[in-house]
């Protein structure tokens, strides 16, 4: 791994370029819960997981990627641990939680290595679910919002293909 700097969230320019663990079930619920809110595309969700996985275009090595997440930014400048959830929850609209991370940094910061190392036992304890299921919530709003947007849809009703839905 070459040496460099990480820049702090307010440095960051998106789109940013997202490297995750996607065999960890917790890791991935909670990518996917993130992503499922970027509607300007903002996030590139990049799985470093597999042992295929090519880091020598990067900076970073697949076992530091493996070992907490990383992020690179527009400019090629990077990002790890707590600042890249501050980033991806502000890109993803999530704003509240992004400013509660930033508010509590100091202790996510030694919180954040405890979860890495114990991701696949807390995976297990089906704490994953709960992003699911909000995953899941906010995916059928915005469904019902783009039905209630479209002009097939008056009071409720929604003429899909010419046949009521």
């Amino acid at each position: 791994m070459r040496n460099f700097a990480y820049i702090t969230p307010a440095q960051a320019v998106l789109p940013l370029t997202v490297y995750y663990d996607h065999s960890c079930v917790l890791c991935r619920s909670e990518i996917e819960n993130i992503k499922a809110r970027d509607d300007h595309g903002q996030l590139i969700m990049v799985d470093c997981s597999p042992a295929s996985f090519d880091a020598s275009a990067i900076p970073v090595d697949q076992a530091t990627l493996m070992n907490c997440i990383h992020a690179m930014d527009a400019q090629g400048r990077w990002l790890k641990a707590t600042d890249v959830f501050i980033v991806c929850y502000r890109a993803a609209g999530m704003g509240t939680i992004a400013s509660t991370f930033a508010l509590t940094k100091p202790i996510m910061e030694r919180i954040y290595p405890l979860i890495v190392r114990n991701r696949y036992v807390i995976s297990k304890l089906g704490i994953h679910k709960m992003f699911n299921a909000l995953t899941h919530r906010h995916l059928q709003k915005k469904a019902r919002a783009a039905m209630a947007a479209s002009q097939g849809c008056k009071d409720g009703v929604c003429d899909v293909d010419n046949k009521l839905v």
